[in-house]
């Protein structure tokens, strides 16, 4: 049978039955339709979501937790035995992997030629160290314990939720925000009492840390029922020295001395140089009316705090419930600090109250959230530990 004898005989039948063919037509047709409507309908959801993503400031933040040491794992490491599919071999492999590095420790310390070769990726607009430095805040009397973390003049979730004043510059120094909740807790109870904080001065006094005070600090918070102030942690960390001062040397191992002055360093003391006893009498006042542990004491307070003016220059609102939409945000997001500092002015604090603490991790800000893939990609390849909002990001143009 030719071609146009099965066109012939198609046309008959279609022309004999009129009402099933407009009725298959029209099915055609409304299928066609609603397939269209749908993935356009999806399309729009995705983009939708991908804007409302794209506006929120904390996606495209990167948090950086320095790099991963070690190199490659070794191949005895990752080898995987038995017969199964290569997908269930693969995720064997890689929790291997994790598992070695772990035992071996989780991250390498961000050095600074580290940061300067971070600082040259592109799409890059800010590199930020993440540092917080705990503070009681004295205003008229009232004392309030608190931190001061940084505030970059880039963050749009911050400037959005000013209600007074803006955000602290570099033009004039020891300038801060303070939320809402601050200025409660410093007696300034009404919203218009807030705002009339702008331009005065609270007083930060600050503690003097290192490492192990930080330590120290935190085992005397779990174990105490009550309130600690900076003053009994400043207190704590005196004691324990004194008492480590105080042990004989001779008693000790020569790898025991060198774990306790590492983890000690101001105990390293210069051989030609001898700290004076406070029961050496040479020491005392000559009237003997003075106590010297009193003196060595008040030197210690002296020597474990700084104060310093700080100039409230914003009061940022509470976050509210449209705030908290993008609760899978929220850790990129950072609800704004009680007490917000730009970076450059709490490097300059934290270099006076603790030179010898080192930089865990930094916040990147990304130009764009269409560039947030990129730079995780880059970072990934330089063995540097990132983490971002991307897998949000595929998420939603992968299931969507």
């Amino acid at each position: 049978m030719r071609l146009l004898d099965l066109i012939a005989i198609a046309v008959k039948n279609l022309n004999g039955r009129r009402i099933r063919t407009v009725l298959s037509l029209l099915g055609i047709a409304l299928g066609c339709l609603l397939f269209l409507m749908t993935l356009a309908g999806t399309r729009g959801v995705a983009g939708s979501l991908l804007s409302l993503v794209a506006e929120t400031d904390g996606a495209r933040r990167v948090m950086l937790y320095g790099r991963r040491p070690h190199g490659p794992a070794p191949p005895e490491v990752t080898a995987v035995e038995g017969d199964m599919d290569e997908e269930r071999r693969q995720a064997i492999a890689e929790r291997l992997e994790q598992e070695w590095r772990n035992t071996l420790g989780m991250t390498d310390m961000l050095e600074a030629n580290d940061v300067e070769e971070i600082r040259q990726l592109p799409h890059l607009v800010e590199v930020m160290p993440s540092r917080t430095i705990e503070c009681e805040l004295v205003q008229e009397g009232a004392v309030w314990r608190a931190a001061i973390s940084p505030v970059s003049p880039l963050d749009t979730n911050t400037a959005g939720r000013l209600i007074a004043g803006r955000l602290p510059g570099t033009a004039q120094p020891n300038e801060a925000i303070l939320t809402e909740f601050a200025a409660y807790q410093l007696g300034f109870h009404t919203r218009s009492e807030a705002e009339s904080l702008v331009g005065r001065k609270v007083v930060a006094r600050v503690r003097r840390q290192d490492r192990p005070s930080q330590i120290l600090s935190f085992l005397l918070h779990q174990s105490s029922e009550e309130p600690v102030s900076i003053e009994q942690e400043a207190d704590l960390s005196s004691a324990v020295q004194r008492v480590l001062e105080a042990i004989d040397p001779a008693l000790l191992t020569e790898e025991q001395r060198r774990l306790v002055e590492l983890a000690f360093p101001s105990l390293r003391q210069d051989d030609s140089a001898e700290t004076p006893s406070v029961d050496d009498p040479s020491t005392s006042s000559n009237s003997g009316s003075t106590d010297p542990r009193a003196e060595v004491a008040s030197a210690d307070q002296d020597e474990h705090f700084v104060e310093i003016e700080l100039t409230i220059c914003g009061i940022v609102s509470l976050p509210g419930e449209a705030d908290q939409v993008w609760n899978i945000l929220s850790f990129f997001n950072n609800q704004s600090p009680d007490i917000g500092m730009h970076q450059d002015s709490l490097n300059q604090l934290a270099d006076r109250v603790a030179p010898d603490m080192p930089v865990f991790d930094y916040t990147l800000r990304v130009d764009s959230v269409e560039h947030l893939g990129e730079v995780s990609d880059e970072l990934a390849e330089r063995k540097f530990n990132a983490f971002s909002a991307r897998w949000i990001i595929d998420d939603i143009q992968h299931q969507i």
